[in-house]
């Protein structure tokens, strides 16, 4: 099943979204990477831009999938990563994963993920006692404000 662009299945393994995720990511790296030569180009500050568009697109829903990573889940994160970072650093098709990420200051992806879940897990857990806290005040201004209106007309 689809829903907003996440492929759910019954055991919430995320395969499927990562193997259709990945050559998105790919073609994607690939076309800004044709906008990006090595000899020449836009700077730097450009080039990590259209990475952060590959990225945010890789990251998508990430506190949802990232604890169901596997090695192969990563494998193909890592592929998509390192066609965008080795555009970002000016490399060649050559260089490693490892040595593209690092000098494209890229940090891998699925710690990224790791990082926004655990964002996701603070927030969550600090955010619906004060939105209690504001339903409770809003509450009471409207149960005050129409009392006292009420009180208004008749007396």
């Amino acid at each position: 099943m689809r829903y907003l662009g996440l492929i759910l299945d019954g055991r919430w393994s995320f395969g499927q979204h990562f193997v259709q995720l990945s050559p998105k990511l790919i073609n994607s790296a690939a076309a800004l990477g044709r906008l990006l030569p090595n000899v020449g180009g836009p700077e730097t500050p450009c080039r990590r831009l259209y990475a952060g568009v590959v990225r945010s697109m890789a990251l998508y829903v990430a506190p949802i999938w990232v604890d169901s990573l596997t090695a192969r889940n990563k494998a193909l994160l890592r592929r998509s990563q390192r066609v965008i970072a080795v555009r970002v650093m000016r490399g060649y098709r050559t260089v490693s994963w490892t040595v593209a990420t690092l000098l494209a200051s890229d940090p891998p992806w699925e710690l990224q993920a790791e990082a926004l879940a655990e964002v996701y897990r603070s927030v969550k857990t600090v955010l619906p006692t004060r939105f209690a806290e504001k339903d409770r005040g809003v509450g009471v201004f409207v149960m005050d404000t129409f009392s006292s209106r009420h009180k208004s007309r008749r007396g």
